[in-house]
């Protein structure tokens, strides 16, 4: 998150531009078994694992630090973020028959009950 902060500064600085972060996700749940067919299938890739455990609580704290580093761009020019097929249940591939690599990144859990994160998108400044 320190990074990102640095680079959407810089960038928001440098250009005289509003910033947003798009196509970001974050798993909720590292599954069982073979995970090659996922994305992100271990926490090893995760360079906040610690600060952000794979976890529907892990998932919330991740999208909560991203609204806090949006809303410290300086000159209020961080516009937000979009999160990446939020809604991309397992059993929808690209083709008929295909795996979902983006299952286990939703903001929903695979029954398509919302999950904790879906809290990031309310409106009004972060919690600081």
């Amino acid at each position: 998150m320190a990074a990102l902060q640095a680079n959407l500064n810089d960038l928001a600085n440098r250009y005289r531009k509003d910033v947003l972060v798009v196509e970001t996700a974050y798993p909720w749940l590292i599954p069982d078994g073979d995970t090659a067919a996922y994305l992100v299938g271990r926490a090893e890739q995760l360079p906040e694992a610690e600060r952000f455990p794979p976890s529907p609580s892990g998932q919330a704290a991740y999208y909560e630090a991203l609204r806090t580093v949006v809303a410290q761009v300086p000159e209020a020019r961080g516009l937000g973020f979009l999160a990446w097929e939020p809604a991309w249940l397992p059993g929808t591939g690209w083709s008929d028959g295909d795996g979902n690599p983006y299952g286990n990144l939703t903001m929903f859990d695979w029954q398509g009950a919302a999950l904790p994160s879906l809290a990031a998108f309310r409106a009004g400044a972060p919690l600081a």
